[in-house]
């Protein structure tokens, strides 16, 4: 588990699973969809990637410290649904929790979205900005208090 880990639950859980597939390389996930696909053994499968996930450290360090609400992000931003809404709840709800590197990610993720034109409906890119608007830390805050 990482600092900032959070247990996400319901659809924003979902969207983290998809943004975590759509991470994959077309290798991965063709492994993955081998390894995972509905058999008889799927849940001794599941098991064994779980409990070696917890092992291994991985060839590459993490890149966010909350890999679960970034991959969650990463496939909210574009899209055109609920998807959106669920997600930036959920940073909301987090936000004060979450480490100031984390905060900086998603805010400098969720501009790199609008700037590009990947940042869904009018009003979920208004939704978006709101958040990247937030202050990161603490003298952000009071600076923005200041007359």
């Amino acid at each position: 588990m990482t600092a900032d880990s959070i247990k996400l639950r319901g659809h924003a859980l979902v969207f983290s699973v998809r943004g975590f597939v759509q991470s994959l390389t077309d290798a991965q996930r063709a492994v993955f969809l081998e390894l995972f696909e509905e058999g008889e053994d799927a849940k001794e499968v599941l098991s064994a990637a779980l409990e070696q996930a917890k092992f291994e450290r991985g060839y590459c360090p993490i890149e966010h410290p909350a890999p679960a609400l970034m991959a969650a992000l990463e496939y909210a931003l574009p899209r055109s649904s609920a998807a959106p809404s669920i997600v930036a709840d959920e940073i909301e709800k987090h936000w004060d929790s979450l480490s100031e590197a984390t905060r900086k990610a998603i805010r400098d993720r969720i501009q790199l979205a609008v700037d590009e034109g990947r940042s869904g409906m009018d009003f979920d890119t208004r939704e978006w900005l709101e958040i990247a608007r937030k202050p990161l830390n603490e003298a952000e805050r009071a600076e923005r208090m200041q007359f």
